[in-house]
């Protein structure tokens, strides 16, 4: 999932650990400083990521990464399904990653 596919303005975003870890990143980023040399592709758009470990308070976020079931009044933009053990049928498969949105917050 690309987070930079929301269409959003201005955006806080909070990148969890497992996220980080495993390729969610600053590469390649698009709408946040140091901008590609040309700045009108990205002048309606200012976004913010975060990548603070630990115990993090979610509601200062527009958007977030999490890697634990998300809170249930925000919403979920997308999930990433893992490996999540073997059974007789099979490769079992979970969400282990959600993209959500702060339902309190503007994301505009």
């Amino acid at each position: 999932m690309q987070i930079n596919k929301l269409s959003v303005s201005n955006a806080t975003i909070h990148i969890c650990n497992l996220a980080a870890q495993t390729g969610g990143s600053l590469f390649l980023q698009e709408y946040s400083p140091p901008y590609i040399l040309d700045n009108r592709r990205y002048s309606d758009r200012r976004w913010i990521y975060d990548k603070t470990e630990g115990e993090v308070d979610l509601r200062r976020y527009t958007h977030a990464i999490v890697e634990e079931r998300p809170p249930i009044d925000w919403n979920v933009n997308a999930t990433v399904d893992a490996f999540d053990g073997l059974s007789k049928e099979g490769i079992k498969y979970s969400p282990k990653l959600w993209v959500i949105t702060n339902p309190e917050l503007p994301s505009v």
